[in-house]
C-alpha cells in the first residue's frame, strides 16, 4: 500500500466508492479507498438499492439524478453490471395539500428533464391494481425510478475509479497511523 496519497477515503460502501469514483473523474487519481474487510461488508450489502428521482427540493432531486447517472456511467466504464431495473415510483397523496404540492413540483422536474406525472386515483389503480385508492387524492408518478444491486454498483464505481488510476486497499485498521501536516 502507498504511504503517501492525495486523498484517503475510509470505507468501502456505496458512499466511499462514489467519493473515490468522482475524485478519480476529477483527476485526483492519487487517491485510495481503504476498507478493513471487503467492499460492501458494512450496511451497503443489505440495502434495498432504491433509486429515485423524487425529492421535494431541486438540489435533492439533482443529487438523486446524479447518483443514478453515476451508477450507469460506472457500469459502462467498468463493464461491471449495476443491475438497474427501471420500475417507476408512486408517492400517494393522502391530502389535497399533498396533491397540490405534487402539481407545484412539475415545473422544477421539467427544468431538470425528469418526468413527473400527477395521477388521479383511477390512473393509480391502473398503474398498480393492488393499491387501495379509496382514500387517496392522487399520486406523483416518477416512471424512471427503480433499483440497482448495491453490491454491483459499489464494485462498478471502484473498478471504474481504478481504471482511471485510483486504488482500493484492504487494510488492518490497527496498523494505520495518520500524520497530519500542520
Amino acid at each position: 500500500m502507498k504511504a503517501d496519497v492525495q486523498v484517503a477515503v475510509i470505507g468501502g460502501g456505496i458512499v466511499g466508492a462514489s467519493v473515490l469514483y468522482w475524485l478519480a473523474k476529477m483527476g485526483w487519481t492519487d487517491s485510495v479507498l481503504m476498507e478493513h474487510r471487503e467492499l460492501t461488508s458494512g450496511s451497503t450489502w443489505h440495502s434495498a438499492g432504491n433509486t429515485t428521482y423524487f425529492g421535494p427540493y431541486p438540489s435533492m432531486t439533482r443529487l438523486f439524478a446524479g447518483s443514478i447517472r453515476s451508477y450507469l456511467q460506472a457500469e459502462e466504464e467498468s463493464a461491471q453490471s449495476v443491475s438497474f431495473h427501471q420500475t417507476g415510483g408512486l408517492r400517494l397523496a393522502a391530502t389535497e395539500r399533498e396533491l397540490r404540492l405534487f402539481h407545484d413540483y412539475k415545473p422544477q422536474y421539467a427544468e431538470l428533464g425528469i418526468p413527473l406525472h400527477v395521477r388521479t386515483p383511477e390512473e393509480v389503480a391502473e398503474l398498480h391494481p393492488l393499491i387501495d385508492t379509496t382514500n387517496i387524492f392522487g399520486a406523483a408518478h416518477t416512471p424512471t425510478d427503480g433499483h440497482v444491486d448495491p453490491v454491483g454498483a459499489t464494485h462498478a464505481l471502484v473498478k471504474a475509479a481504478c481504471n482511471l488510476g485510483a486504488s482500493a486497499e484492504s487494510i488492518n485498521l490497527h496498523q494505520i497511523s495518520i500524520i497530519l501536516p500542520f
